[in-house]
């Protein structure tokens, strides 16, 4: 985007990435009213005024990359996912029994998005070749304090 604004911040020359996906956000979309001026190229972000504090997440969101492996896109800070030292641009090798080294892919997990299990088991490999067993269970995207 060549310009955002927010209040009074202005920043210029902006690269936004979404991932290979269509879709705009998930869940950080998800607390704003987002409007999209297609004849001026604007797009408007209001604060939605409440955020559902029902909603679980892993803490993580997968994708992939250019060369079709799935991988980790986004981490939530101090999410479960990033307490146990997920980063993006992990290679998820297995999301339970679902083995992305073999015989699925991207498109199997998400189907699986729709029955998501309490808790996932996660095998992923880092930049470093090393792997790494994860088990992440689902916590409330906001805390109560």
């Amino acid at each position: 985007m060549d310009t955002i604004k927010a209040s009074d911040l202005i920043l210029d020359n902006v690269r936004i990435r979404s991932g290979k996906s269509a879709l705009i956000g998930k869940k950080i979309l998800s607390r704003y009213v987002v409007t999209i001026d297609w004849e001026n190229k604007l797009l408007y972000m209001a604060a939605v005024d409440s955020v559902d504090k029902d909603q679980k997440t892993y803490g993580v969101g997968f994708g992939y990359s250019a060369d079709k492996k799935v991988v980790v896109r986004s981490v939530i800070e101090n999410s479960i996912a990033w307490h146990k030292g997920i980063k993006p641009n992990m290679q998820i090798l297995k999301v339970n029994s679902m083995d992305f080294t073999k015989t699925h892919n991207f498109c199997d997990y998400v189907n699986y998005l729709n029955v998501e299990p309490d808790t996932i088991n996660l095998v992923l490999k880092d930049n470093n070749g090393e792997i790494k067993q994860v088990v992440l269970e689902k916590q409330l995207l906001v805390n109560e304090e």
